[in-house]
């Protein structure tokens, strides 16, 4: 009877694209690169090693865990070329640039500040304060928490609740509408680049003119129309625009614009 051998399987990371192959020699290859100068006085190397290769593994649920486990990694190198081999390590296993776990620390030391219970009830409601889009939010919390005791875990989850509500509601607020398109706002598209290339060639002054008169012989000879026919052109956006790409409305015409368009339909 033949033998059936397993096949070896890898997990692809969401936030990088890489294996947790690619995490599970990440230990090794901190290893050699830490050769390069590391002040071995310290205990807790192997520990704090572990701690990078955890986080980064799990680096899209939270930027502020691989800052801290960097952050505490990098105290361990005694020069900062030393510890920039180590970084360069951590960043091709994250398919990222150097760069970026260097902000990565910076965006950790930068909340670090913050109470622990803050932290925590920020991250339960899916907040990285450690994330450059919550900056503000982080210098905030920095700013009320300065010289002041830390609040305890049900104070702390009472605030981030309440903060994240501003921060929804206020993203809904500004948040544009969504540009919502049927088969006549294509079709228009397409025929709109029909003449876009019609009319390509002649010049801007004399567009306007050859178009209408191409539209009365269109007239003529496809609807078989004989009698004039009075139209008023008026000059108006698409819903999607020269490159056939949605066009935002904004927040303050949207309502407006919403009104005119039904009111076309009627």
């Amino acid at each position: 009877m033949a033998s059936s051998k397993a096949k070896k399987t890898t997990k692809a990371n969401p936030s990088c694209g890489r294996t947790v192959e690619n995490f599970s020699t990440l230990s090794a290859r901190l290893q050699t690169a830490e050769k390069a100068g590391i002040n071995s006085t310290l205990a807790g190397l192997s520990v704090a090693r572990h701690a990078v290769v955890e986080a980064a593994s799990q680096f899209h649920a939270s930027r502020y865990t691989l800052g801290m486990a960097l952050h505490r990694y990098k105290s361990f190198f005694v020069e900062d070329h030393c510890w920039l081999k180590a970084a360069n390590v951590i960043a091709r296993t994250l398919d990222c640039d150097e760069r970026t776990i260097r902000n990565t620390v910076a965006d950790y030391q930068r909340v670090a500040a913050l109470p622990t219970p803050v932290i925590d009830a920020a991250l339960a409601e899916g907040v990285d304060l450690a994330k450059q889009k919550h900056s503000a939010l982080a210098e905030a919390l920095t700013e009320k928490f300065k010289n002041k005791p830390a609040p305890t875990k049900t104070e702390a989850k009472a605030l981030i609740s309440k903060e994240v509500s501003k921060l929804r509601s206020a993203k809904q607020q500004t948040a544009l509408p969504k540009v919502t398109l049927d088969k006549a706002d294509k079709l228009r598209w397409q025929v709109r680049e029909g003449i876009r290339s019609a009319v390509m060639n002649i010049p801007r002054d004399e567009k306007q003119n050859e178009l209408f008169a191409a539209i009365e012989e269109w007239m003529y000879h496809e609807l078989g129309s004989r009698e004039p026919v009075t139209h008023t052109f008026t000059p108006k956006p698409g819903k999607l625009d020269i490159d056939g790409k949605p066009v935002k409305k904004t927040v303050v015409n949207a309502a407006k614009a919403d009104k005119e368009d039904k009111a076309v339909a009627a």
